[in-house]
């Protein structure tokens, strides 16, 4: 009597751990196959790069305050 106890103890325990990996997978989506493409790689992340450091340098452009020729001191 004893081994059928704990044979459904655990049935019972693997039961509640597929609910619980279903219940964690259920928001997952599968992935699509990928594709390589040489080269494309490369030119998309240098494009990325490029435009990265062009809004930094431009951005760190805007921030510099210059009150020449206004005759105001606020700054902007």
């Amino acid at each position: 009597m004893l081994k059928v106890y704990e044979q459904i103890t655990g049935m019972k325990k693997a039961a509640t751990k597929r609910e619980n990996e279903k219940k964690e997978l259920a928001d997952v989506i599968e992935q699509d196959r990928l594709i390589e493409m040489k080269g494309k790689l490369l030119a998309t992340v240098n494009r990325i790069t490029e435009l990265i450091s062009r809004s930094t340098s431009l951005r760190s452009q805007k921030c510099i305050p210059s009150s020449a020729g206004r005759g105001q001191e606020d700054g902007w």
